[in-house]
């Protein structure tokens, strides 16, 4: 073949990658020219004389001929992102988030704000590059409805209860992303090389102990060996002891910037059964396939829900007693103890290791799990007193009717606290940890495109 090669001598057009040109290859073209293709190339080049005899016929026309499949080779600049990195990172450097106009940050920054909070996300640098993380985190996206997923009552639980409770990415390992700022770095504060297992976020994480990671803060607690003290900072510990005005000023929070997550909810809810599509529409149901009940009402529903899974374990709040005839259309598996019934459709647990569920497909792994980690309480879609169906002062839960926030004691506890990332800057002042502090002109840099030449081929249409 390379004698073939060496004796080629009549002209024929050839297209060649990056150049519009057309080559003519003729018996001036030196040995050493062709020999400057790769092995890859030349291999391409036999396969094709042996599939197309023509390309070696006599035929030296100069007219233009169809395109041909790849024959020639050129460089050709191949180039890849950068991500931004932390110019002074180690490994183990537990950065703390700002405000940095993320979706995730704008997602949370409702109750990071309304608990006058400082930082947004917590994650750890997994090498010294200052661009790969260990971390949970959400992008602040919206579950599907329960109408595209195919959970049960769709009419009263507007969104997924499942993917609700289980949102995406969550926990991931050496994440190869772009450093945020404005951060603040500890150095030393987390187990270099941080592994996390599998897990999406979990919302609940926020107010339940008893949920292991699940939100950025408690990931690293858990996982990467962050020396956080769960004990109130009034008693020397490192979480803020907050009230209940609190609670209820972020639920009660319709900011048409950043609303509490009551009014996200409702608002993302209008924006697609209300706005966007006519009432005879939503989610594909009619109107009359909900009991008639209007935009507002299932947007409502659509609310608490959020509220529900951020607040309260499912379980017994959203259980249904044995006997209770009120409540025995949602009847599920039966609770340990047999007082009471878990709701129907999917699960309201997860198992740690089990990969966050994707959207699209459904149903997902462990959607018929029923034991591990007991979630939120996101079928829950009414202004609960605390007690299994109970309602708060004022409260509608019917077919037609559901409310917006009313003044109720069970939203509104004496004291509580969060599992939020301020825990962990909390921890390093206490520890005598210094915080470096970074800006977009000071221990950053910034992404950019890395380019190099390759050798490639392609054909020309």
């Amino acid at each position: 073949m390379l004698l073939l090669l060496d004796s080629f001598i009549v002209a024929r057009r050839v297209h060649c990658f990056n150049e519009g040109d057309v080559l003519l290859v003729t018996r001036k073209r030196k040995w050493e020219a062709i020999m400057r293709s790769t092995t890859a190339v030349w291999s391409s080049i036999f396969v094709l004389a042996l599939a197309t005899p023509a390309l070696w016929s006599d035929d030296a026309s100069a007219e233009q001929l169809p395109p041909q499949p790849p024959v020639c080779g050129d460089f050709c600049e191949t180039c890849v992102t950068i991500p931004a990195r932390y110019t002074a990172g180690a490994a183990g450097t537990v950065a703390l988030i700002g405000n940095t106009g993320s979706p995730g940050n704008t997602a949370l920054e409702p109750i990071v704000e309304g608990l006058g909070g400082t930082y947004y996300h917590v994650e750890a640098l997994y090498d010294a590059s200052g661009n790969h993380f260990t971390e949970s985190e959400w992008t602040g996206t919206a579950p599907p409805s329960s109408e595209a997923t195919g959970e049960p009552h769709a009419c009263s639980r507007i969104m997924s209860p499942f993917y609700l409770a289980n949102l995406l990415p969550g926990a991931v390992t050496d994440i190869y992303e772009n450093a945020e700022v404005p951060a603040a770095l500890i150095a030393g504060f987390a187990t270099p090389a941080c592994s996390v297992p599998a897990d999406p976020y979990h919302l609940n994480s926020f107010t339940n102990d008893s949920i292991p990671g699940g939100s950025c803060e408690r990931e690293l607690e858990h996982y990467c060996g962050v020396p956080v003290n769960d004990a109130l900072t009034t008693a020397g510990g490192d979480r803020v002891p907050y009230t209940g005005t609190q609670m209820w000023n972020i639920i009660n929070n319709s900011s048409t910037t950043a609303p509490g997550p009551y009014y996200a909810a409702y608002d993302e809810c209008m924006g697609v059964i209300g706005s966007t599509f006519p009432f005879n529409n939503f989610f594909g149901i009619s109107g009359l396939g909900c009991g008639g009940s209007s935009e507002q009402t299932m947007c409502q529903r659509a609310g608490w829900q959020a509220v529900n899974e951020i607040l309260f374990p499912a379980y017994p709040i959203a259980g249904c007693p044995v006997g209770d005839g009120n409540c025995s259309f949602e009847d599920g598996p039966l609770a340990p103890g047999g007082a009471y019934y878990y709701l129907d459709g999917w699960s309201d647990f997860h198992t740690i290791g089990t990969a966050p569920p994707v959207v699209g497909v459904y149903p997902p792994p462990g959607y018929n799990t029923w034991t591990g980690t007991m979630l939120g309480a996101g079928k829950m879609n009414y202004e609960s007193n605390g007690a299994q169906g109970g309602l708060c002062p004022g409260a509608s839960n019917t077919t037609g009717a559901n409310n917006f926030p009313l003044a109720c004691a069970n939203y509104e506890p004496a004291t509580w606290t969060g599992n939020l990332p301020d825990n962990i800057w909390h921890a390093a002042l206490r520890l005598g940890k210094p915080l470096v502090q970074v800006t977009s002109s000071s221990g950053y840099a910034a992404s950019y495109q890395s380019c190099s030449e390759t050798y490639c081929c392609k054909t020309v249409e």
